[in-house]
């Protein structure tokens, strides 16, 4: 995966503070292939995305931070991916630590400002557009009523429409698509566990997506 990362200020720039990075997505399964990457592309990128979210490099801390000292060693800037924060283990969410804040604190001192932030989730916009929001929609329907979902409940007015469209056999056409404007917002972007906890914590996440 190719990547560039726009970052625009009314300041003067410098050169250790670029308004572009460009860079490349890692996604590989060993630390060996990640710094045979890194020394293939130093020479034209200022920028390694660290994107092994689901594989067996983010699971270890020391191989993460393996990668990215060679990483920033060799010049380049970083966002690391380490996966999704499930609500119901976070066992797998940066290692169970009960807060970020070290974790930021640890990393900022190790790469200072080569360090840019989390790459979390992937294609939030685009899911909605693929997802099998059938099964989504039954299984979160049963679940509205449900204090630890509080998110779902901006699904209220949507499922009444879903139920009176499965009720009646007729297809609700709606005025506009506030609603699952709205849905998107509080379920994915505002109230998803990780970017809570990144937020609290003061780390800059980023994702990618085709579908905003």
């Amino acid at each position: 995966m190719f990547a560039v990362y726009l970052s625009f200020s009314t300041g003067s720039q410098t050169k250790t503070d670029p308004n572009a990075y460009v860079g490349i997505a890692f996604c590989g399964n060993t630390t060996d292939q990640a710094k045979q990457l890194i020394d293939k592309v130093k020479s034209y990128t200022n920028l390694f995305i660290l994107d092994s979210g689901r594989n067996p490099i983010s699971a270890d801390q020391s191989k993460v931070e393996e990668v990215c000292d060679y990483a920033v060693g060799k010049g380049l800037y970083v966002i690391i991916n380490l996966g999704i924060k499930n609500e119901y283990d976070s066992s797998n969410w940066f290692w169970g630590q009960p807060s970020l804040e070290g974790i930021k604190q640890q990393w900022t001192q190790r790469w200072g400002d080569k360090f840019l932030g989390i790459y979390y989730n992937d294609e939030p916009g685009g899911i909605q557009l693929d997802g099998g929001w059938r099964q989504f929609y039954e299984y979160a329907m049963k679940h509205l009523g449900n204090s630890s979902f509080p998110a779902l409940q901006s699904l209220n007015e949507i499922a009444q429409k879903l139920t009176l469209y499965v009720e009646n056999g007729t297809k609700p056409s709606p005025d506009d698509y506030e609603l699952e404007a709205e849905f998107f917002m509080d379920y994915v972007i505002t109230h998803d566990p990780g970017i809570e906890n990144l937020t609290a914590a003061g780390i800059r996440s980023f994702t990618s997506d085709y579908g905003l």
